[in-house]
């Protein structure tokens, strides 16, 4: 019966434990998280998404196929990064895609979080690249 109690007394601290260390991170990644609504309302951009280098979504807004278009992204930018570290140009931080119909300018931070704002109007290329520049405070 002791052993019993023992053990028990056991998980439940462990999993306390657990519990206050999950809400110190979750504490910790809000601090550093973006706030992509406004984010994509002070841009202009039509739509944007949250997600890390191996292109796991973690939010997106006003767009289709979010979690298919995180992981291309995804793969751009780690394609990228390796390719700057080849060449020896130091570490990535921004990637831009432009084409007839649009623009894609994504940001990645040192702990290998991206941000991606997506705009068919590529005259907001100028604002997409500054303000990214001014949230990742390259």
């Amino acid at each position: 019966m002791v052993r019993c109690a023992f053990f028990l007394t056991s998980v439940y601290r462990t999993i306390l434990f657990i519990k206050i260390s999950l809400n110190f991170l979750k504490n910790e990644i809000n601090k550093n998280m973006i706030d992509l609504n406004t984010l994509v309302q002070e841009t202009g951009a039509e739509s944007g998404l949250t997600f890390n280098i191996d292109g796991i979504l973690l939010e997106s807004v006003n767009l289709e196929y979010d979690g298919n278009v995180a992981a291309m992204i995804g793969m751009i930018l780690k394609m990228c990064l390796e390719m700057s570290e080849d060449v020896n140009n130091g570490d990535l931080k921004q990637v831009m895609i432009k084409n007839k119909e649009g623009i894609v300018v994504a940001n990645k931070d040192e702990y290998d979080n991206c941000v991606a704002l997506l705009s068919k109007d590529i005259s907001k290329m100028g604002l997409l690249l500054r303000k990214m520049d001014t949230v990742f405070n390259n």
